[in-house]
Order: C-alpha cells, then sequence, then structure tokens
C-alpha cells in the first residue's frame, strides 16, 4: 500500500516539475538587424502581431549593434513588421512560438532604406520612438501603443535608464535619486517625494513625448543629481474645439480605475486646454511573511515576520491652460494645476521570535497622508527678429499631512507583553515662488546663444508630534521652519561646428541664502555662491549612430 502511494507521489512531482522546467524557459525572438551594406541599424521598431494583424503589445528596439530581443511570448503564430523612419517597412511571417521551440533566432534581417518621389506626393511618417539629441533622450510616446491605458508612472517604468520603486514611489535616472520633474518645459516644485505620487495621477494617453536630461545646460537649476524629467502633455493644435476621454476599471485585489478627459478650444488668437485625470487604487488583504535566521558562535537565532495589509489611494490632477496671441510678435498666458492625493493604509504584523508562538510582538497600524497643492504660472513671450524674450512667472502651494496611529504589544525578554499606544501627526505646508527673464538670440546660421536670470524663494514649516500613552515624545515632537532664496544667471551657446559636429557649452552662477530654525535655536544660516560650468560635444557618424561627450556640474541641497 505504502509502495503504492509513494509511486503516486512520484508520478506526480515527476509531472510538476517537467511543467516548471518547461515554464522556467523564457520564449523569445530575436535577430540582428542590418541595412543594405551590412551596417548594423539602431532604434528599429520590431513589433509583434497576432495571425488577425492585431498589435500584441510586445516589442523592441534595436540596439547600437542592431541587435534585437523580444521576450515573454505565447505560443502562438506571430508576424514581425521592422519600422523606421526613412527605411522601408519589412515583414516577417509565420514565426511559431510553441513549447518545443521556444528561442528563435532569426540571424542577420536586412532592412531597405525608402526612397520618395516628393511631386504632387504627401508622405506620412511616424516619429522613431526614441530620439537622441545633444543634451537630452527624447521618448515619443504616443508611439508606444503598450503605454495606452497606464499612466506616467507606468511609461517612466519602461524608458530606458529610469527606475521605479512601485511600492514607495520614487524614481530614480541611471541609478541616481533626486529628479526633477518639468511639465511642458516649465518647472514642477513640488517635494521630491510627492512627485511619484503626482505622476501616479497623469493619464498615459495624455502624454506626447518625454525628454530625459540627465545633464541639463546652464539654462537649468542646478539643483539635483539625477537631471530632469520633461513631460511633453498633448495639446489640440487644429482650430476649433474638440472632447475626448477614456476610462479603465478592472477588480482584482479591490478596485482599480484610470480615467482622463481632455478638452480643446483653438482659433487664430486664443488657445484653451482643460485636463483632468483620476487614479483609484484599492488594494485588499495583501499577506505576506518573512523569515529570518541569524547564526554566530553563540547562538543561531530566527524571527518569523507575518503582514496583512489593506490600502487604497486615489490621485486627481486638473489642468487648465490660457493662451492669447496678441499679434505674431507677443503672446501671454497663464497656467493653472490642481494635484490631490489621498492614501490610506491598515495592517497588522506579527512578529514570533525563536518560535516563541504564545508571545508574539504585535503591532496594528491605521494610517492616511493628504497631499495637496495649487501651482499658478503667467508667462509673456516676445519675439523680434533674431530675438526671443521669455518672461516667467509662478507661485506653488503644497500642503502634505500625515497622522498615523501604533497599538503596539512588544514582548521583551520573552516576559509579559508590553502594550502602548503611538500617536503621530505630521503636517508640512510649503510655499515656493519664482521670478525668471529667459533671452534666446539666433547670431547667424547655427549659432544659438541663450542667457538670462532667475530668482526662487522657498518657505517651508513641520510641524511634527509624537505621542505615547497620552504623552507628548518632546525627543521626537517639534517644529522646525526653512526659508531660502536662490538668485542665477546664465549663458549658453550652441553651434554646429561642422555639418558632424555640434557643440553646446555655457556658464550657471547661483547664489543661496539658507535659513533653518526651531522653536529654540537657529540650526543653519548660510549664505554662499558656485559657478556651474557644462558642455557638450556631439559627433555625428551617420543618420543613427553618433557619440556624444559631457562634461556638467551639479549640486545637492537639503530637500524639503
Amino acid at each position: 500500500m505504502y509502495i503504492k502511494f509513494f509511486k503516486y507521489i512520484f508520478c506526480f512531482l515527476s509531472i510538476f516539475l517537467c511543467q516548471e522546467i518547461v515554464r522556467s524557459q523564457v520564449s523569445s525572438i530575436s535577430g540582428n538587424l542590418i541595412d543594405s551594406n551590412k551596417t548594423p541599424l539602431a532604434f528599429i521598431n520590431a513589433l509583434l502581431y497576432d495571425l488577425n494583424g492585431n498589435y500584441t503589445g510586445a516589442g523592441a528596439l534595436s540596439e547600437i549593434d542592431g541587435y534585437f530581443t523580444i521576450k515573454d511570448i505565447p505560443n502562438g503564430n506571430y508576424t514581425i513588421k521592422f519600422s523606421a523612419l526613412g527605411f522601408k517597412e519589412k515583414t516577417m511571417e509565420n514565426i511559431i512560438i510553441s513549447t518545443s521551440n521556444l528561442q528563435i533566432e532569426l540571424g542577420e534581417v536586412t532592412i531597405f532604406e525608402s526612397s520618395y518621389q516628393l511631386e504632387s506626393v504627401d508622405l506620412i511618417a511616424n516619429k522613431s520612438i526614441l530620439e537622441r539629441k545633444i543634451d537630452r533622450t527624447v521618448i515619443n510616446v504616443s508611439n508606444i501603443i503598450s503605454a495606452s491605458g497606464g499612466n506616467a508612472i507606468d511609461v517612466l517604468e519602461q524608458t530606458p535608464g529610469i527606475s521605479v520603486d512601485r511600492e514607495n514611489l520614487t524614481i530614480s535616472v541611471l541609478g541616481k535619486n533626486g529628479i526633477n520633474l518639468m511639465i511642458n518645459g516649465r518647472m514642477n516644485y513640488l517635494p521630491s517625494d510627492a512627485i511619484g505620487p503626482f505622476l501616479a495621477g497623469i493619464n498615459a494617453d495624455n502624454i506626447d513625448k518625454i525628454e530625459l536630461i540627465t545633464s541639463p545646460p546652464a539654462n537649468f537649476d542646478a539643483q539635483g543629481n539625477a537631471g530632469f524629467i520633461n513631460l511633453i502633455l498633448k495639446k489640440g493644435l487644429d482650430d476649433g474645439f474638440n472632447l475626448n476621454g477614456n476610462f479603465s476599471y478592472g477588480n482584482g485585489r479591490g478596485q482599480n480605475g484610470l480615467g482622463n478627459l481632455n478638452y480643446n478650444l483653438v482659433n487664430d488668437r486664443f488657445k484653451i486646454n482643460a485636463n483632468y485625470s483620476i487614479n483609484l487604487n484599492e488594494r485588499k488583504n495583501l499577506m505576506w511573511s518573512i523569515y529570518r535566521k541569524f547564526n554566530s558562535l553563540q547562538n543561531n537565532d530566527e524571527s518569523r515576520i507575518l503582514r496583512n495589509r489593506n490600502s487604497s489611494f486615489n490621485v486627481n490632477n486638473l489642468n487648465l491652460s490660457v493662451d492669447y496671441a496678441l499679434n505674431n510678435k507677443i503672446n501671454f498666458g497663464t497656467n493653472i494645476a490642481l494635484f490631490q492625493r489621498y492614501f490610506w493604509v491598515d495592517s497588522f504584523s506579527e512578529n514570533i521570535f525563536n518560535d516563541q508562538i504564545a508571545n508574539p510582538d504585535l503591532t496594528y497600524r491605521n494610517a492616511y497622508d493628504r497631499r495637496q497643492s495649487i501651482q499658478l504660472n503667467s508667462y509673456l513671450n516676445l519675439k523680434y527678429e533674431k530675438l526671443d524674450v521669455m518672461v516667467n512667472s509662478e507661485f506653488l502651494k503644497y500642503n502634505f499631512r500625515q497622522p498615523s496611529i501604533y497599538d503596539n504589544s512588544l514582548n521583551y525578554n520573552f516576559q509579559i507583553p508590553k502594550n502602548e499606544i503611538i500617536d503621530t501627526s505630521k503636517e508640512t505646508p510649503s510655499d515656493v515662488f519664482f521670478t525668471s527673464v529667459d533671452f534666446k538670440s539666433n547670431l547667424k546660421d547655427k549659432i544659438i546663444l541663450d542667457y538670462g536670470f532667475k530668482i526662487i524663494g522657498s518657505r517651508f514649516e513641520n510641524d511634527q508630534k509624537v505621542i505615547k500613552n497620552n504623552i507628548e515624545d518632546l525627543k521626537f515632537s517639534g517644529i522646525s521652519k526653512l526659508d531660502e532664496t536662490v538668485m542665477s544667471s546664465y549663458f549658453s551657446f550652441e553651434s554646429n561646428l561642422t555639418d558632424q559636429l555640434e557643440l553646446k557649452t555655457g556658464l550657471r552662477y547661483e547664489h543661496t541664502d539658507s535659513y533653518v530654525s526651531n522653536l529654540v535655536s537657529t540650526i543653519v544660516d548660510r549664505n554662499y555662491g558656485n559657478f556651474f560650468p557644462n558642455i557638450f560635444l556631439s559627433f555625428k557618424i551617420n543618420d543613427v549612430n553618433s557619440i556624444n561627450v559631457n562634461f556638467t556640474k551639479r549640486i545637492n541641497r537639503p530637500s524639503f
């Protein structure tokens, strides 16, 4: 009887292991794209379609050496289409992925250049997904089909060089934290920990392109080690008006919804754009366990943490812009942006040390945080024959509130558990304003000179309280204030030295006055200035390959 039982067990495990071995193999389609001269082709779109001609959402861009790989493809019969601006579209059909044929190598695939006779012919082509410029990389989001239906965080997660921490909604560029966010070329002065939640509320369908500026030129603020991310939002340019919207809804471990509504009104002189987006996310009964084991010469310790968590958040973004052209030389306008995020969490954790199941450490947490801001911007643009002048003025008011309650039952040295209730509250209002004047002069063909000045003022107050068992803990409670002013000026020179060699260089000076205090004393009182040089060189080898070299100096000031 036992022998028969173990036979069943053995058969079951054999089938299970076979399935896992097959499942562990990653399906892929790869190849090497070249032109008629055997030169590798970079940044060619390789998109995967099913038998019905529908795009599957899978695809890849060819690398500098022409190599591409499309991974994690379900079994089926597929067609690959290769396309890029300036090249004829190439189609390869009847590519079959199966359990016995998971990895397909296409070898060298030749893509031919396209030629057009532009005589009474309209030539329409889509931009490449990725464009490289002398001081930035541009991702054309409107050409990425898989970005539809997500939010800005989803798009950034697919962007080369950008890493997203989903749990904390933090963003790093090339492994560096401290990004600066721009919307339509205008700086967004939200605190760094609010940028992720803010982007989670922007619908990806409303983004035209993303500019990734890892080495900013002189006309950008010197603050931040990771550089800038500039989101260019879509705007209707045709005369008349249009209204469009979309909404998606799902239900798994809670309800999830994403919606967007966009309105445009355009005539010869007047432009109005209004956009509202909402993101709802709910997670119920999210459970996990953590096991740790510590070995030493004296003893071996083990701990197990069991957690159960319920959470939800909603993000709302409203943007309104109005632009009026007085004539072909003068236009002015204003932008209003409203942002609100509410996050709630209810969690319970149980910590068992060395199998002391009868006396575990218990923690119950109930908390929420609310972030909201209003941002007002006004501008005036003057255009002359060879000179553009842009005057900007902006005000941001931001508030962050985060109360939490911790109900703990702690077991010290396996004695009687100690119960304590910790009530924390934190409220952080801040104000930021700036005024800038920028000049752009076209000295002659292929020579551009930028110069200007800017003043930024920041006001910040942090009120934090920690109350243990109805008694305020003064060690962790207090009020701190920051008052900071940054004045800057810059110039930047850009020129095409030859048809292949491009130069951009500049110098920025910033003078900072920082004052930080609490109710008792002054903590920081600094007054200092810094120069920030930069230089960019780009050598164009051919239409798809170039060599870029740059040097920039940056500064990291204390974030608030």
